[in-house]
Parts: structure tokens; sequence; C-alpha cells
């Protein structure tokens, strides 16, 4: 029985305000905004003044051109040649027409006018989607990107003080991020094998210093001398409060991925493990940047499979950004993302989708792009043409007895499998110090006493959850099997599809 779309009406939290200021992004609203006959138009962030076209497509560009006119607006393309060919798609942006008194941009706007006058169009342009990460954080997946924080661990003494029993797992002591001691011995990595090591992928917020990792992760390998993603440096897991008071207090997402890559070593500690920083420090990024970081993947592997010495093997990619689509019914929307991960897929990368905090059954992407149980989805993944795709797995998280799902993890027939994701262990970066202190501090026989302090984070190790920290977790599984996994095919797309379906149970299409 194939699953309707329609069936998922329940609408999670948008951006909030000082989010949106922050990316120039808009909330659609069903209500108010543009909606043409017979759409089952969602709720969406986007950027207002962007439109997504494929690269080199000119005429793309001037049929846009010749709908905007009639809002007083015109198309500008990037200027500049993009030094790196193999990029997908051209943010076009939608300015005023110079003297001429105009409303301001809207690129919802201008999209449903060119679905009316040039249909044909319509599926080759596309929303700037905002994406966020995965963690739990309470309000919603576009201000987090999927673990689960909150500004202070005291303002609450328990997780029955919220006003839903979804606030708990945000509560240090209950699943939010905090402090803790590992006192066990760090995972064994073998020195040398007998085979190529498995190579992980974190698109995130980076990687900061952490004892376990500094050997296993690799940081910000560039393409052809250009950067992928963003600077490192200034990231979240190298500073952690750059946003919000000037209160010394940790941001949201910082240790983010940090955490996420202690996940992946855990589970596969012979893995080599790449991390790239595409997030800024609040934890949001556009639909447009990500499409970028994903085709210069795509190009790494496409040269190492090729054998090229500035080549990278990438076996498995995780992903814990996510958004909520609006036009869910349009089996041609969005593309550009999907066709940037269909190229990995076909290289034989597994990409494994975080599959969203909202406790939603509504599809969360790029998480729903994978099959569906009973059929469904926008993705025709039954077509036998498509046996030469590695799988797309959406993940949500389970609590730590392991036996049920965490309340605020995400469900429908798009969520396939389910990891730890609530209140489990990883790495922090070590630097990590914020500016709350311990409750009471006492000396005693010489001897310094003193509650925990919520954010010293110098011990190297947290808790916390979100189904941000599933989808790592499970890619490191997958890591593990296709090293240590018997007679797996040699073809990189089989292998991949084998090693998935030994890992989770899912067989694909």
């Amino acid at each position: 029985m194939t699953t309707s779309w329609h069936d998922f009406d329940r609408q999670p939290t948008l951006l909030p305000g000082g989010l949106l200021d922050d990316l120039r992004g808009k909330v659609l609203d069903p209500q108010g905004d543009v909606v043409l006959a017979g759409q089952d138009v969602r709720a969406t962030a986007y950027i207002p003044d962007t439109l997504l076209v494929p690269a080199n497509d000119a005429a793309s560009i001037d049929a846009l051109g010749d709908v905007a006119i009639g809002h007083a607006w015109q198309p500008e393309p990037e200027a500049e040649p993009d030094p790196r060919p193999w990029r997908s798609i051209k943010r076009v942006k939608i300015a005023p027409r110079p003297g001429v008194a105009a409303q301001a941009p809207d690129a919802w706007d201008l999209l449903q006018n060119v679905r009316l006058t040039q249909p044909e169009l319509a599926a080759r342009a596309s929303l700037n989607h905002i994406l966020t990460l995965s963690p739990f954080t309470e309000s919603s997946p576009f201000t987090h990107s999927s673990p689960f924080t909150e500004s202070s661990p005291f303002t609450e003494s328990s997780p029955f003080t919220h006003s839903s029993p979804l606030g708990g797992y945000a509560t240090p002591g209950w699943g939010g991020r905090q402090p803790v001691a590992y006192v066990g011995r760090p995972p064994h990595r073998r020195a040398k094998l007998t085979r190529r090591r498995p190579v992980v992928a974190l698109l995130d917020s980076g990687c900061g210093r952490h004892p376990w990792l500094d050997d296993v992760v690799t940081c910000n390998r560039t393409i052809d001398g250009l950067p992928i993603g963003l600077d490192a440096a200034h990231g979240p897991e190298m500073l952690p409060d750059t946003v919000g008071p000037l209160d010394g207090g940790l941001d949201a997402y910082a240790g983010h991925g940090t955490f996420s890559a202690g996940l992946v070593h855990q589970a596969a500690p012979d893995a080599d493990i790449h991390a790239w920083r595409i997030l800024p420090a609040e934890g949001a990024l556009v639909e447009a940047d990500l499409i970028d970081a994903l085709d210069d993947l795509a190009e790494l592997v496409r040269r190492g499979r090729e054998g090229a010495p500035d080549g990278l093997l990438i076996d498995v990619l995780s992903l814990s950004v996510g958004y909520y689509h609006e036009l869910p019914d349009d089996p041609l929307f969005d593309g550009p993302l999907w066709s940037s991960l269909a190229r990995l897929l076909a290289l034989g990368v597994v990409v494994v989708c975080a599959a969203g905090n909202d406790a939603t059954a509504r599809p969360r992407f790029p998480a729903a792009f994978g099959p569906w149980e009973g059929g469904g989805g926008p993705i025709p993944w039954d077509d036998s043409s498509d046996a030469s795709w590695a799988p797309l797995v959406s993940v949500g998280a389970l609590n730590p007895n392991g036996t049920c799902d965490a309340l605020f993890s995400n469900v429908g027939p798009w969520v396939r499998t389910h990891a730890p994701g609530a209140a489990v262990v990883s790495t922090m970066p070590t630097t990590f110090q914020g500016g709350m202190q311990a409750q009471a501090e006492s000396m005693a026989f010489g001897r310094k006493r003193a509650s925990v302090d919520p954010d010293d984070f110098s011990a190297g190790f947290g808790v916390w959850s979100g189904t941000s920290f599933a989808a790592p977790l499970l890619a490191g599984r997958i890591a593990a099997e296709l090293l240590d996994g018997r007679r797996l095919p040699e073809d990189p797309v089989a292998r991949a599809r084998e090693a998935v379906a030994r890992v989770t149970g899912l067989v694909s299409p």
C-alpha cells in the first residue's frame, strides 16, 4: 500500500526571528503567501532573494527574467565563473530593477508565477531552503541541528517541569548536553590492516581537539587547493561561544561535530574520518552551500575511484542536517539537492541521514529521499534501473534501553531504521570550559570539593541526545561492516548495498 503525503499534517515549529535575521530568511506561510489552486503547500524556511538553477542553464535564467519583469524584479546570476566546473547549481539573486519602485523580492512568489506561465522551467528552479542540524534542543530542527540542548540546565530541576515530556531530553541528567567521566578503555585501533581503511565523511560543524581523534580525523581537506565548506578555525568546535549573550556559555551546537566523530570512532575504530565544517555557530545553513559541499565530495570520490592521487575514497557520509519541503506532493521538487546526493550514491557512497527531532511524521529531507516502507516518496527506488545507487538510509533515535524510539524522534514510513541517539556518550573538545561554574565549592582536609561544573568538558566526554547522533553511529557501524564483513562484493555500489543490509536488515530495492 502506497502512503499518501497527505497523511502527514502536523507542522513542526519553524525558525525564530533572530535566526531568520541572521540568515536573511523567511518562513513560507501557506495562509498568507501565494498558493495556486490545487496545491498542498506546507510551511518551510528559505532565502527570499535567491533561486537555484542548474549550472550553465542560461535559458532558465533568461526565462526567470521574463517572469520577474512583471514584479519589477530582475535575476542577477553569480557574475564570477566558478573555478570548480563540477558544481551543479548556480545561485540566481533576485533584485529590484534599478529606478523602479518594487516590493521586496520573494523567490516563492516568483516561482509560483513561473509555474503558471512556464511550467517546464519550474522543474529546473527551486527555493534555497534553510537546513538545520538534528540534536535535541526543544524547539525545532530549524533552530538546531539534531542534538538536544538548552541555554541553562539550572533553570529547571527536572524534566517534569516542562510543558511536554520531550523537554526532558534537553535537561542535563536526562539526556541534555553535559560532561561525564569516561572510565573505559579507548576504542582499539589496529596499527596495520590487510585492506584499505573505510572512510566516513562528516559534513557538520567541524571537529575539535581530543586525544581519541587526533590521529583518526582529518579536517577540512581541500580540492585543487580550494576549501570545502567553511573556515574551521573560527567554527564552534574551536570557538564555542560566538553567538548570543556575552556570558561565556557554550553555543547551542558547540561540540556537535566532535561528538559525532567520536561516535563514528567508537563504532568503527579502524575507520578514517574526514570532517568538514559546513555549519556556522547558529547551527543552520542554506541549501546551496550543502549542495556545493556534496558536489565537492563527489568530485573527490570520482577521482579516487579513477586512481587519481588527489582523490579520496569515501565509503559512508553522515548528514545530520535537514528541512521540511513546501510542496511534498510535487514529484519534480528539489532536483538540485537530490541530483548531488544521487551522484554520490552512484559512486558507491552510503548516505546516512538523521530523521529529525520534532516528533512529527512530516517528511524531513534529505532523509525522506530514501526508500519508503510500503512504497511512495519522491524517488522511484523500486525502479530496476536504480540498482546502480548505494543506499540512502534515514535513521531515527532509540532510547538507552534500545527497546523503544526516543519520544523526540521523527516517525513515518520514510524513517527506515533506528540507532541509539538519546543520552549517548561521546567525545567533546577538551578545550571546552564554558562560562558556568560549579554551584558550590569548599575546601576540606586540604582538598578542593565542588559540585559538577555543567559546561566544563576538559575531561573530553559528554552526554547528548538527538537523531543527529544516531546518524554518525550508524555510519560507523556500516563502515565497520565494510571492513570486516565476509564475502562482500567488490563493486562499490553492490558492496555498499550488502553492508547496509547486514547492519540494518534493510534490503535495497
